[in-house]
């Protein structure tokens, strides 16, 4: 098992909440080990994130995180005061800390992987890559059956959870901010969002005189093709 190599957030050991399972051919399994640590400070204090050591872990499982908005790929549900965003960037930046370079943190779903979330997985990694208040992280989407592992539980309804797919979130320490930003402005499709900003501006009118200059370029240059072809 990896039990010394798992953080479970949003959850905290038993009693407080259910027990937790390793998935085994699509039923519950073995509970997870003692080795297990857990972060959720508002539901037991005394699990929170400084108690993790710095590089300590490979995975973060994220279960029933109030994060899920982010994960609908909707740009409304961006607001930078939006709980889910202030608690999606307090896991993310936690994790980078306790977590070992290429380590991962998981946020299950039900559901299937289809075109829609496949779309919108760009528009997740450039709401990071954009973001200053988040390290590097690299977003794939894969079904649960085909990761190392898979946790579920019964929970206080008596209702199985088990989930479908997985949205994985990797450390990339070999990549700095500026690179992925570039990468993604040239790689991720137009969202029609307009952003304000002085730098936005500034780059607009760097942009419209480029243009500019550009037309006026091609005009003397057609221009001196057909002096001298008279």
């Amino acid at each position: 098992m990896i039990d010394s190599e798992l953080l479970v957030v949003c959850h905290c050991p038993v009693p407080t909440h259910p027990q937790i399972y390793y998935v085994d051919d699509g039923a519950l399994g073995t509970p997870l080990g003692a080795e297990v640590s857990y972060v959720d400070s508002m539901a037991c204090e005394e699990n929170k994130w400084d108690k993790i050591e710095d590089e300590s872990k490979i995975y973060v499982w994220g279960m029933q995180c109030p994060i899920y908005p982010i994960l609908e790929g909707d740009l409304r549900y961006y607001d930078p005061e939006a709980y889910w965003v202030r608690v999606f960037i307090e896991i993310l930046n936690n994790s980078w800390r306790v977590l070992k370079n290429g380590g991962s943190v998981i946020f299950p779903r039900n559901g299937e992987i289809n075109s829609d979330k496949r779309d919108k997985l760009s528009l997740i990694q450039r709401f990071i890559n954009e973001n200053e208040r988040i390290n590097n992280w690299n977003l794939t989407l894969i079904n649960a059956t085909d990761f190392l592992f898979n946790l579920g539980y019964i929970n206080r309804s008596n209702y199985l959870i088990i989930p479908d797919i997985l949205y994985v979130f990797t450390k990339t320490a070999d990549e700095s901010k500026i690179q992925l930003k570039e990468q993604l402005r040239i790689e991720a499709p137009d969202t029609g969002v307009e952003k304000g900003g002085r730098r936005r501006r500034t780059c607009k009118r760097r942009t419209k005189k480029l243009l500019s200059n550009r037309k006026k370029y091609f005009y003397k240059k057609r221009r001196t093709i057909r002096m001298r072809k008279r």
